[in-house]
């Protein structure tokens, strides 16, 4: 009976090569996720699963366990549900639940692991992902943009004013609880009665391309030189 930190970290990125183990703030971008679980007190094993030897020998020198996957789990048509599957049911042990830690979110830390961990086991929702907040970003103003024109992408919105704006959240890939149960049958994490778990916006940046990970390495700066986004 296995509570399973599971890292999928492919060798095949294409907006950022090599991102996974790209360096960040001093070490390789997958160990800081590694750190997170581990660090968050919250699981039995942590895993990373990819097709990459050098992945590999990063997750073993972070002190994670590795299972290599194949090619029909690791190319450009396999899902995170698929790569969950893969696991569960070529691991060899019994797993009750498990959370996905992606390691192109590397500011998210063990705090963010362990509260979701405790809203997960208290609110018992089929699956439970990371969420932020917009911050100064007003999403029912977004704008469709064709030959420069604009056109609102929300017509029933945008004529309203922003303090009728109900509260909306931004799906961050950091952390994702469920079970095998509750993805069997599913095709998309996005499954019936998905619940969120609230964490600061600027420990959610999802890196995949050169302009995010330039934000998150600004951000990881910024703290590290004594910067507080809480206050």
């Amino acid at each position: 009976m296995t509570s399973l930190a599971l890292i999928p970290a492919r060798g095949g990125s294409k907006r950022l090569p090599r991102k996974n183990v790209l360096p960040f703030a001093g070490r390789p971008m997958l160990g800081w996720s590694v750190q997170a679980a581990r660090d968050s007190g919250a699981f039995d094993r942590v895993v990373v699963t990819t097709d990459d030897e050098e992945i590999a020998a990063v997750a073993r020198a972070e002190k994670a366990e590795v299972m290599m996957r194949p090619a029909a789990v690791s190319d450009d048509a396999a899902t995170l549900v698929d790569v969950v599957h893969h696991t569960v049911a070529t691991c060899g042990y019994k797993v009750t639940r498990l959370c996905l830690l992606p390691p192109n979110c590397p500011l998210r830390n063990a705090e963010d692991v362990r509260g979701s961990a405790k809203a997960f086991a208290e609110r018992k929702p089929p699956s439970l992902l990371s969420v932020v907040s917009y911050g100064w970003a007003r999403p029912f103003l977004a704008q469709f943009m064709r030959d420069h024109r604009l056109t609102p992408a929300f017509d029933d919105w945008i004529k309203k004013k922003t303090q009728l704006y109900p509260e909306v959240v931004c799906p961050s890939g950091a952390i994702y609880w469920t079970t095998p149960e509750t993805l069997a049958p599913s095709r998309s994490l996005y499954v019936e009665g998905l619940e969120g778990f609230t964490i600061p916006w600027h420990r959610g940046v999802d890196i995949d391309t050169p302009q995010d990970f330039a934000l998150a390495a600004c951000i990881r700066h910024a703290v590290e030189h004594g910067f507080r986004f809480e206050d």
